[in-house]
This record gives structure tokens, sequence and C-alpha cells, in this order.
């Protein structure tokens, strides 16, 4: 029983390291994605515009 409690936990610590890992490549490979659209232009800047002009449409 002792080793079944070790063997959990081990495997427990293993899973949590294993997610905030990938969590964190994730969230890279996001940035990056998101700085390489910006590159290349995908993001237009909006004009500013007051709430009269925004609820007119």
């Amino acid at each position: 029983m002792k080793w079944f409690i070790i063997l959990f936990v081990v495997v427990l610590v293993l899973m949590i390291v294993i997610k905030a890992v990938s969590n964190g490549v994730d969230s890279a490979a996001e940035k990056a994605k998101n700085a390489k659209d910006r590159a290349n232009g995908a993001y237009e800047v909006s004009k500013n515009e007051n709430l009269a002009d925004r609820f007119k449409k």
C-alpha cells in the first residue's frame, strides 16, 4: 500500500509538471504567432470613435 501511494504521488506530480510545461509552450507559441501577425499587418489599429458614433450604425 505504501508503494502505491508513493507511485500515485509521483505520477500526480509528473502530470502537473507536464501540464504546466505544455501551457507554457502553448502560450509562447501564441505570443509568437500574434507578433508575426502584427508584423505582417494582419491587425489594424482601430480608430477612436465616441459612443454616439458607435451606436449610429
